[in-house]
């Protein structure tokens, strides 16, 4: 309903769709102070509105006046109440119907078709309607779209005065009436809705225990109680966000980003020092796959215990993402006190702990920085502390580090790195050192493709440097496969040049291998570089398994169908690398170099390395043993059965075509030999 400028309107009557009776519409708008807010309409039913007429009708005298009701009057007036009961077959028919039924009477001309027609001739009338003469007053009520017309017998001996005053009383009632029905039903709509809409407002400011009472049993009723129940599970699903965001769900620890205004605002405040710690446990998702998720769960919440143990319950101990704890020491007099402090948590968790009735161990990489030296606010002291724990985790000897400005500039070196590697390929700044590898019966196995850069800007960057910041930003995805196919392209050209076929190794970062286009990678670059499959080995690390070995297995099945090898690198520096051989077909197992170097420092490790060669043996897999250094470490390794050997004795990592070279001095000496020219340096 279109009210335009007005205030208000009544529809013409309609046939409601629920009822089936004819029916109009007050529609009024609807105001808070000053600014409208809504509409509000009220049907009424015209049985309603003409029973209320028929009262009035009954209160003056019925025999003296007839009322009719006109709608619609200026387009098709309609006879919504007529107080005779005879003539009610003219309900709200329309003026041709009308017509139709004063003929079929006998009244063609002077019907209820004629009384419609006097509407713009006269306001008081003599007529004959239905055969009996009346005195005739119309009056038009505009705001309702109505027309009453108000018939007494002429017949009658009454003064004018009276009739028109019959009228008028008529007409004033009938307005009045309705007026006030009308009003008193808006009313009683408006003040519940007050109440909502105050409610609402409540509930926006973040009050979710307002109830709305109404008391009247309809719509708006249910409108409260529906609101009421909103309200409530706000204020529920609010509370359990609240806990969800304050606590971690697994350790029952405060989170620290939910604590982050408290400790800027009550702890981080002052002259007082305080050293944020961020503890990270070590190997939790090895853990997590030897032993299973439960039990990596439940020695967290373990250590979270000890923690608050060891720290007498302190409030300022928190939760940080998965496998990590932040510790606030306040009250920091010198760094000697934070060492201790760092020192007995590092020793009381030197036994290990109890999980399950499994003894688990637990070792910490710890970063610390100093407010307020390295910073005023959490964010920015964690960053710092996260920075000194990452350069523990890269420390060979140190579990705790604080933050000082050379890490910094460290940490502003590896970003220099970061912003760089984008440009490497584009730029034709990687390329590719070769490791050779020999059998045991002293013939060129093959070789090891090692990607190197060398930086316009930063020049030549360890390799140990710019891998790991790759996998960090995920360019190790173009890199490694401009690796891949780099290397498949070498190993075609050799075979040409010398006409024999040599494997070629290239590791694939775990990154690279979670790709879910993988598989069509490598298919595409066989395919581009016309290399032989069953020359081609893939190296994997242990670090390659941590997130999906259900997957990285299919993965692995597809590329071993095309005839692909795969090499286990690293083998026994992790947890679970005898779990990966039970899981996982590797053809070829690569000994770590801390075993090769340290085969003649202790029984233990050169019992270790036979252990491992027989293992692998039985399991009908290559033993290749890479850092062979020394000619004593290649004898002893030959002596056990190691199958293929590889490192700086037989040659570094060299160029294109210092391998070229590589390979035609060593077919000019003889196989028995060659070892022992290797050996000592010749090359």
């Amino acid at each position: 309903i279109d009210l335009g400028t007005d205030e208000e309107k009544f529809t013409v009557p309609y046939v409601d769709a629920i009822t089936g009776d004819y029916t109009f519409t007050y529609v009024q708008r609807v105001y808070d102070g000053d600014t409208q807010i809504g509409y509000l309409g009220i049907d009424m039913s015209l049985i309603s509105l003409g029973e209320m007429i028929e009262n009035i009708d009954k209160e003056i005298n019925g025999e003296i006046a007839e009322v009719l009701v006109f709608t619609d009057y200026e387009e098709d007036p309609n006879l919504a109440f007529y107080s005779k009961d005879t003539y009610q077959e003219y309900y709200m028919k329309s003026l041709d119907e009308s017509l139709a039924i004063d003929t079929d009477k006998g009244f063609a001309d002077n019907g209820i078709y004629q009384l419609a027609h006097n509407f713009e001739d006269e306001d008081v009338v003599y007529i004959e309607l239905f055969g009996t003469k009346y005195l005739a007053t119309y009056t038009n009520l505009d705001q309702y779209g109505w027309q009453v017309v108000i018939l007494v017998d002429n017949t009658r001996i009454l003064p004018m005065e009276f009739v028109f005053i019959i009228v008028l009383v008529i007409i004033g009632i009938l307005i009045y009436l309705t007026s006030l029905l009308l009003n008193k039903r808006i009313r009683r709509i408006i003040a519940p809705i007050h109440t909502i809409l105050e409610s609402l407002e409540e509930i926006k400011n973040g009050n979710y225990s307002i109830q709305v009472n109404l008391i009247e049993n309809n719509e708006i009723k249910e409108i409260g109680d529906s609101i009421n129940l909103m309200s409530k599970e706000i204020d529920r699903q609010v509370k359990l966000v609240y806990e969800t965001f304050a606590f971690d769900a697994l350790t029952g620890l405060k989170n620290i980003s939910a604590a982050k205004l408290d400790i800027n605002k009550n702890v981080l405040s002052g002259n007082k020092k305080s050293a944020i710690c961020v503890f990270q446990v070590e190997n939790i998702k090895n853990i997590n796959i030897i032993k299973g998720q439960i039990v990596g769960d439940n020695l967290l919440k373990a250590i979270a215990l000890e923690l608050k143990t060891i720290l007498n319950n302190s409030e300022y101990i928190y939760a940080n993402g998965h496998d990590e704890f932040i510790y606030i020491m306040t009250n920091v007099a010198s760094l000697e006190m934070v060492e201790n402090n760092v020192s007995k948590i590092l020793a009381y968790f030197k036994e290990p702990l109890t999980v399950k009735s499994i003894k688990l161990e637990v070792n910490f990489f710890i970063g610390i920085s100093i407010y307020p030296t390295d910073g005023n606010v959490l964010d920015d002291l964690v960053k710092k502390a996260d920075t000194a724990l990452y350069k523990a985790r890269q420390s060979a000897t140190k579990r705790y580090l604080f933050y000082n400005e050379n890490i910094a500039r460290e940490i502003s070196y590896k970003a220099q790195i970061s912003e760089q590697l984008s440009k490497t390929i584009e730029n034709n700044e990687l390329y590719l050192k070769y490791q050779p590898l020999i059998d045991n019966k002293n013939e060129l196995y093959g070789f090891e493709a090692l990607v190197r850069w060398k930086s316009p800007i930063l020049g030549e960057i360890s390799p140990s440097d710019f891998i790991t910041n790759a996998e960090e930003n995920y360019m190790i995805v173009p890199i490694g496969n401009w690796v891949l196919r780099e290397a498949c392209k070498m190993q075609v050209r050799l075979k040409e040049q010398f006409n024999k076929e040599f494997t070629m190794s290239v590791n694939i970062s775990s990154i690279q291998l979670m790709q879910y286009d993988f598989v069509d990678t490598v298919k595409s670059i066989i395919k581009e570089s016309d290399i032989s499959s069953e020359y081609l080995t893939l190296e994997l690390t242990e670090s390659v398994f941590l997130d999906s070995t259900v997957l990285i297995d299919e993965k692995i099945k597809d590329l071993k169908e095309l005839g692909i090898r795969f090499s286990l690198d690293d083998f026994g520096t992790g947890y679970a690398s005898l779990t990966y051989l039970r899981q996982i077909a590797f053809d070829n197992i690569k000994i770590d170099k801390s075993f090769i170097d340290g085969i003649f420092g202790t029984e233990n490790d050169h019992k270790i390395v036979g252990t491992i060669v027989n293992l692998v043996h039985n399991l009908e897999m290559v033993v290749i043993a890479e850092g062979v250094e020394t000619k004593k470490q290649y004898e002893y390794l030959k002596q056990i059965g190691t199958d293929i050997f590889q490192g700086f004795m037989i040659s570094e990592p060299i160029t294109e075509e210092a391998i070229k070279a590589f390979i035609t001095m060593f077919y000019k000496i003889s196989k028995s030999r060659r070892m022992d020219v290797l050996a000592s340096k010749y090359v």
